[in-house]
Formats: C-alpha cells, sequence, structure tokens
C-alpha cells in the first residue's frame, strides 16, 4: 500500500516505475548457490600460513608472564606474536566504527591483551604454522602465567561501589564531566524534554516496570576470518568478511600504524553480519605474523571463540515509567538504562535511549543512560543496536497503561503516535514519516481482526523506530559496447543490495535489470564508502547510483549529439533512445552510441558520490498470536505479523526478508536466546548446540504488510528497512504472553522455565490471597 506521496519533486511514483518495484533475479545468486562464491574462508594464497589464536581462559586476570619458547622450536610454526609485538603507541582517538563508537587504541587491546585478560576468551598470543593444525598444537606449548581476579559479568553489580573494576585508571564521566571517581560506569548521560517530574503529578494512570535482557548474538552463519599479507613495500593488504571495508581499513591503520594510504582491504562475500563484522579482531596479529615471516597468514575462528571473543548484542537493565491522563494522553516517561559495554566503553546505550520512547509524541521525558564495563567480550553492533532492549521494556508499560485505561492497545498507539513536526528526545523534529500509517494498517490487517479461539491463546502487538543512516557513498559506471553497464560500488551486500542498486540504475537508463554488472570491489579501487550498516546502503548508495546514472546519461547525450550533429542541449534520452528535439526523425539508440563511444571521445563514464543528509526515520508494528503450555512454559508462535513503513521497496522480495529474518532473530531474542555465564565468568554456551537459535520449525510463515510512505530526501521515496523489524518482537511477545496466561515477564529470554515459574508464582499469590 503506498500511504502517501512524497513532496520531492524527483519522486516519480510507484505506478511510473517501470524496474523499481519488480523482483528480478539477483546478480549473486548463481555463485553462491553453486558455490563459486569466495568466501573469507575460500582465500588461497601461494605460501600461505595459518594462524591461530591462544585465548584466556579466565573472566579476568593479570598476566603475569607469557613463554613462547617452546612453541617456536616446534616444527612448522613459522612466527608467534604477543602484545608486545604491537606498536606500544597508539594514541586514544574516538572513531566511528560502523555503528558504534570506538577508542582505537581499546581496539588494540582487544586483539591482543597488554597487562590483563578481560574477559574468557581475550586473545593473548598467537601463532602462525604450515598447517592448521601444527598451530593449534604450538598453542599449547605456550606457557602464561596468570594471576586470577574477581570477575564481574552482571551490570547492575559491576555499577555497585566496590565491585571489581575492569580498568583500574578508569573514572566515570558524567553529565559531560570527569567525576575523578574510578568505576566501571564508563559514562552517564541524560536526555530531557519538559519536566517529566511535573507531568507525573498530573498523570492519572502511571506505570513503572523493571526488565532486563541477556546477552545475545547476532547469530551468522559464517565465523570471523581474515587473510592478511605484510608486503616488502610496507603495503599491507587484507582479504576479510566484513560489512565495512573502510572501517577495516582505517582500524588496521592505526592499531599498526601504518599510512591508510598503504591498506588495502577486499571483502569477501559476508556469510551474515547483522552489525557484528564491524570491528577487527584477528587483522593485527595476522598482519604482525605476515611481517616477521614475509607470507601471507590466514586466521579462521571457531564457533566457540566467536561466541567467546566477538561482540554479541550487549545485555541490559532498564527500569521504566509511563504516565497518562485519562482520556489516553500519555503526558511523560522516564526511563533507566544500563547496558553492558563490555570489557571496553562503547555500547548502544546513547542509541536505545533515543529509540525508546520515539513511536509517541511525548512532551515530557527523562532518560538517564548508562555505558558500564563488565567482564565480557566488547560489545558490538546488532541490528538497530540498543532499540530492541529499550523497545522491550517501553512497549510492555505501554501496554500495560492502555489496559489500565481500558483502551484497545493499538488505538492507544495511534492516539499518542509521533507524526510529522513530533519532537524527538534529542530535540530533532521529525519530517514526513509513517508511524501513523504501520499503525492504522495494522490495525486494519485481517490478522488483528481474526478472532483468536482457544485456552492459553494470546495477542500482543508492539511498535519500534530505527533512525535509518545516511552517510557517504560513492558509485562509477562504464558503459559497455554492447550498451550494458558495469557499476563498481563499495558497499558490501548483504541483503540483495546490489540487485537494488542495479535495478535503480536500470531505472533510470530505461534498460532491464540484468543489463547492469554490479560488482562490490576492494579500498584501492573506489572511492571512500561507508559501511553496510544503519540501514543506509539502499538510500545512500543508491542515492550515489542514481547521480551516477544522471552523470552517465548526460554524457551520452552529449556523444549522441555529435552522431546526430546537432547541439548537445537539443537532445534526450527516453527508453533507450537519443532524440533531438527540434526533429524528432533524427535519433540513435543506447547500444549504438554505445558500440561508437571510441569514435565519439572515448569510454563513457558516470559517477556519483553523495554524503546522505536525510535518510527518512523507520516505523513498524508488530502483531502476534501465542499459545503457552501451562504445564510447561513453552511459548508456541501461532501467527506473526510485520508492518512497517519501507519508503519505497525497490526489490519488495527482498524488503519482504528483512522483515521476515528481522522478527525471527527478534522471536528467538524473546523466547530463547542469551549468553549464559558460570559463576567465575566464564560462558556456558558457547555453540549454536546450547545457545538456541528458533528454525523453521519453531515458526509460522511471517507475514508482512508493506506500508510505503515516501522519504523526501531521496529520489526514489527509499527508507532504509534492515533494522526496524528486530525492535517490536520481545515486547509484542511479551503481550501476547500476558493476554494468554495473565502474567507479565519482564526478564529476556522468555525461556520455559521462566514462563513456568512465573505462572506458578501467579498460582500461589493467587492462592494467598483467597487465604
Amino acid at each position: 500500500m503506498e500511504a502517501s506521496k512524497s513532496n520531492n519533486p524527483d519522486y516519480t511514483g510507484s505506478g511510473k516505475f517501470k524496474v523499481i518495484g519488480t523482483r528480478p533475479v539477483r546478480h549473486d545468486g548463481v555463485d553462491k548457490v553453486t558455490g563459486r562464491a569466495v568466501y573469507g574462508a575460500d582465500v588461497r594464497l601461494p605460501g600461505l600460513l595459518y594462524g591461530k589464536v591462544l585465548r584466556s581462559p579466565h573472566a579476568h586476570a593479570r598476566i603475569l608472564s607469557i613463554d613462547t619458547s617452546k612453541a617456536l622450536e616446534l616444527p612448522g610454526v613459522r612466527a608467534v606474536v604477543t602484545a608486545e609485538d604491537l606498536v606500544q603507541t597508539v594514541g586514544s582517538k574516538r572513531s566511528q566504527i560502523g555503528e558504534t563508537n570506538v577508542d582505537l587504541r581499546e581496539v588494540a587491546r582487544n586483539s591482543l591483551a597488554s597487562g590483563k585478560v578481560l574477559y574468557q576468551g581475550h586473545a593473548v598470543a598467537a601463532v602462525a604454522a604450515i598447517s592448521p593444525h601444527i598451530a593449534e598444537e604450538a598453542l599449547e606449548l605456550i606457557v602464561v602465567n596468570y594471576q586470577p581476579l574477581p570477575a564481574v559479568v552482571d551490570v547492575r553489580e559491576a555499577m555497585k561501589d566496590g565491585a571489581p573494576l575492569i580498568d583500574e585508571n578508569r573514572t566515570m564521566r558524567a553529565l559531560g564531566e570527569d567525576t575523578g571517581k574510578k568505576s566501571n560506569i564508563a559514562s552517564h548521560n541524560r536526555t530531557t524534554l519538559g519536566n517529566a517530574e511535573q507531568a507525573f503529578a498530573r498523570a492519572e494512570v502511571v506505570i513503572e516496570r523493571e526488565f532486563t535482557t541477556a546477552t545475545v548474538h547476532q547469530g551468522y552463519i559464517e565465523p570471523h576470518n581474515t587473510t592478511v599479507l605484510w608486503k616488502k613495500d610496507d603495503s599491507v593488504t587484507v582479504w576479510v568478511s566484513t560489512q565495512g571495508p573502510f572501517d577495516i581499513r582505517a582500524q588496521v591503520s592505526e592499531v599498526l600504524q601504518v599510512p591508510v594510504s598503504k591498506v588495502k582491504v577486499i571483502p569477501c562475500e559476508i556469510g551474515g553480519g547483522f552489525g557484528g563484522k564491524f570491528p577487527i579482531y584477528m587483522e593485527p596479529a595476522a598482519a604482525i605474523l605476515s611481517h616477521k615471516t614475509g607470507q601471507p597468514v590466514k586466521m579462521v575462528m571457531s564457533r566457540a571463540e566467536v561466541f567467546m571473543a566477538t561482540g554479541p548484542g550487549p545485555g541490559s537493565y532498564i527500569k521504566a515509567k509511563i504516565g497518562a491522563t485519562r482520556d489516553g494522553k500519555i503526558v511523560a516517561a522516564q526511563a533507566t538504562m544500563a547496558y553492558e559495554a563490555g570489557a571496553f566503553p562503547g555500547s548502544a546505550v546513547g542509541a536505545g535511549a533515543l529509540c525508546m520512547f520515539t513511536p509517541y509524541n511525548i512532551e515530557n521525558l527523562q532518560i538517564d543512560a548508562y555505558d558500564v564495563l563488565v567482564n565480557k567480550p566488547k560489545s558490538s553492533a546488532y541490528r538497530a543496536p540498543g532499540a530492541p532492549n529499550a523497545a522491550f521494556a517501553s512497549e510492555t508499560v505501554i501496554d500495560e497503561v492502555a489496559e489500565k485505561l481500558g483502551l484497545d492497545p493499538l488505538e492507544f498507539r495511534l492516539r499518542n503516535a509521533s507524526k510529522e513536526g513530533t519532537r524527538r528526545a534529542d530535540g530533532v523534529v521529525f519530517k514526513r514519516i509513517g508511524c501513523e500509517e504501520t499503525l492504522e494498517a495494522a490495525r486494519q490487517s485481517e490478522h488483528y481482526q481474526s478472532p483468536l479461539k482457544g485456552a492459553h491463546r494470546g495477542r500482543g502487538v508492539a511498535s519500534g523506530f530505527w533512525f535509518n543512516g545516511g552517510g557517504q557513498s560513492v558509485a562509477t559506471l562504464s558503459l559497455n559496447p554492447n550498451g550494458t553497464i558495469n557499476l563498481l560500488e563499495g558497499s558490501v551486500d548483504i541483503g540483495g543490495s546490489r540487485a537494488a542498486m542495479a535495478m535503480i540504475i536500470a531505472e533510470e537508463l530505461g534498460l532491464k535489470a540484468d543489463e547492469v554488472n554490479p560488482m562490490v570491489v576492494d579500498t584501492d579501487s573506489i572511492g571512500y564508502t561507508d559501511g553496510t550498516g544503519g540501514s543506509r546502503v539502499t538510500y545512500s548508495t543508491g542515492h550515489a547510483c542514481y547521480l551516477a546514472a544522471q552523470d552517465l546519461k548526460q554524457e551520452m547525450c552529449k556523444r549522441a549529439a555529435k552522431m546526430l550533429e546537432v547541439g548537445a542541449d537539443q537532445v534526450e534520452y527516453s527508453d533507450g533512445q537519443f532524440v533531438c528535439k527540434t526533429d524528432a526523425a533524427k535519433r540513435t539508440t543506447l547500444k549504438e552510441v554505445a558500440a561508437q563511444q571510441g569514435g565519439t571521445g572515448g569510454p563513457i563514464l558516470g559517477k556519483g558520490s553523495i554524503n546522505a543528509p536525510s535518510p527518512g526515520n523507520a516505523f513498524g508494528t508488530h502483531v502476534v498470536d501465542v499459545e503457552v503450555d501451562p504445564e510447561t512454559g513453552k511459548v508456541q508462535i501461532l501467527r506473526y505479523t510485520s508492518v512497517q513503513d519501507v519508503g519505497k521497496a525497490i526489490h519488495p522480495s527482498y524488503v519482504e526478508g528483512q522483515l521476515q529474518g528481522g522478527a525471527v532473530q527478534g522471536i528467538g531474542w524473546a523466547l530463547s536466546e542469551g549468553y549464559f555465564y558460570n559463576a567465575d565468568g566464564t560462558l556456558a554456551n558457547s555453540s549454536f548446540l546450547d545457545y538456541r537459535l528458533p528454525t523453521s520449525l519453531d515458526l509460522p510463515m511471517i507475514e508482512t504488510i508493506l506500508v510505503e510512505v515516501p522519504n523526501p530526501g531521496s529520489p526514489h521515496g527509499i527508507r532504509g528497512v534492515g533494522e526496524v523489524a528486530i525492535v517490536p518482537p520481545m515486547a509484542a511477545i511479551a503481550n501476547a504472553i500476558y493476554h494468554a496466561v495473565g502474567v507479565r515477564l519482564a526478564d529476556l529470554p522468555m525461556s520455559p522455565d521462566r514462563v513456568a515459574a512465573a505462572l506458578q508464582q501467579a498460582a500461589k499469590q493467587h492462592q494467598d490471597a483467597a487465604g
């Protein structure tokens, strides 16, 4: 459904598109289904060595000594590296890596531990050998003398005075000032709008609840991998599975203290990332091993290493409070949010704070956000980082307030929905958005209108928000002699973006999608392009492709004018034809211009570059039906519908897939997923056997409703779609469980044992009340 028209004069409307909105076969499909696509683990180079990493068995310990002599004596071992081999002059420098902000000095400390290990799995040393088996054997010969220290893995415990300090030299920053107090709380920030205290005083219904969410893994199937060659000319080439080749380039340059112009990153095909494949992990060790040996070094993590040593989505503690009047108007909201940063600062608590109440027009807000160190791996982005945790809390309380007021949960949300002109918590005023339209589409959906019958069944709803990203992108086009187009881009394809870019170019040039050949190239072959994250690629790189197509079209018109012997301003292009405006008999085709480009001035190119400023925010609303087994606590998803404002669906199949995938990840986060730590801070479930992802057997078909409220900042009305879909599921399912069995759960995951325990507690309270 197209909910409105855009006020952008470049927007042509869905009815006039010929390629956009269709469903062509993806360009990379054949290589992937036939096994010809090259992933990071497939890289083979002459003289290749294999690297393995020795990791800490302790969650927190001082490193007293490391003896690598016996490992170096093992036949087949070529080099060993420890933190002493890293450049020790890496300065403290903040950098935006993907969707998170990091200190590059801490990136170096995370890649190889120095002085202390801060989590189980923290890298201590690495070995390069002629085979993976010899490298693994060599790890067992490295002797590390540790002094174990108390560990803290719970965010609330870490915040307490007297908690074991992860970083003894760190002092807390509060409200922008250094407090001088040593603490695991890296920072405390506050966002305010209006006067929440006064507004709560006049609220007639006030609900305040506390919530916790577990640390979760992004669930990508392909483990982290890298191959690095440090050449004799001091240039460094990196083959890697990553969402951000230029992010990897920047981190490698800073950590190794090599000029950025000397670092080339070649992105391989990527087997999933969801925000988790922006940071570097093994690259510094692999690079130094390559420098020592003069040979390329390849490293591939095991699944256990991925769990123990790479960035998960952060666990959290949230207290949420909402006040409303009897007529259904939300007048105030307040939250305290504490997110796990892991061993180094930089959780997504800031983004979570700005997403938490954003679907609603609330004039009085106060949100306190705490970034807290714990003895876990440094947290990383995970699909709308920070927002799912926040929405679990806020949308559960919203549902409870609606119940207290006797209002339908979607009606209550509609009465308070954000719209154009609404001011966000951070002061930003919304432009054209589709929050109301998604709520109305959900309310009018066949799913929501249908009755839900049967015992222990319930229906829940929840809404979610994500900013969507803009940022920098570059695209270059070249015209082939047969009239097809080659596209070079720097955006790694993790969701069908090759096809979307080809479709945008084909739309502008009057071609078919398969007449555009998209290629994702290395960092030396394209201008700087921000990473594939933040739901930015189709909007920003798509805009760059649009500009490149316009540039190419303009140059082709000049060449056609030469061929027709008329002025360049006399030629216009449409549907593959160049026609003289004053004499329609004078015309030529794109294919003819392509075939003769050598004689009219040489190769015809088009380029587009942009720092896209207006990505267009996105909203979604989910409806879910569940059935709860009151004896076992098992929750079965019966039906699920994801409604989202997608701006304009370039390739509807891939948009639907994004909505479905986000919902499935959210279902896992809600019901089964979470890291489980022992008392000593060691991870108890570092495999997909024990870390329970939902499978097709656990799920119904996820239904989707695409609402199209065009983004005025895009020539095609595009909004990012990849992240909003993971924001509402946890709260929607929690609300459905409540409506099924009458208990509200506040801790994720809502696993069978927790559901059963909540039901037993509710039954006991009922018995006690009955006397």
